[in-house]
Order: C-alpha cells, then structure tokens, then sequence
C-alpha cells in the first residue's frame, strides 16, 4: 500500500508570527498531556514524550 499523502515540513523561519505561536501552544500542550504508550517508550511521561519516542524509534 503507498501512502499518497504528501508531508510538508515547514522551517520556523516560513512561518508567520502566528503560527510560530500556534506551533509553541501546540508543543506546550503535549508536554501537558499524560503520555499512552504505555511501557513502549521508557520513561514517558507526556504525550511529548510519546511524539519523540515514535520518531526515534
């Protein structure tokens, strides 16, 4: 199966004011959040931690 969606990474540095606030509030509420990986990811403990826990892996 190919995924056909398309990422597109954006630089801080594109961004307008507003979404470099959007993208801190979104950041600062995944730290916020209790993580749900369970045992996967040891020591997680915000859904920030999940976040980066799945791209390391």
């Amino acid at each position: 199966m190919v995924n056909d969606t398309v990422f597109n990474q954006s630089s801080m540095r594109t961004l307008s004011t507003k979404e470099k606030h959007e993208y801190i509030d979104a950041v600062k509420c995944l730290a916020t959040k209790p993580s749900q990986t369970g045992n996967i990811y040891a020591g997680a403990k915000s859904r920030y931690d999940d976040f980066q826990g799945f791209f390391q892996a």
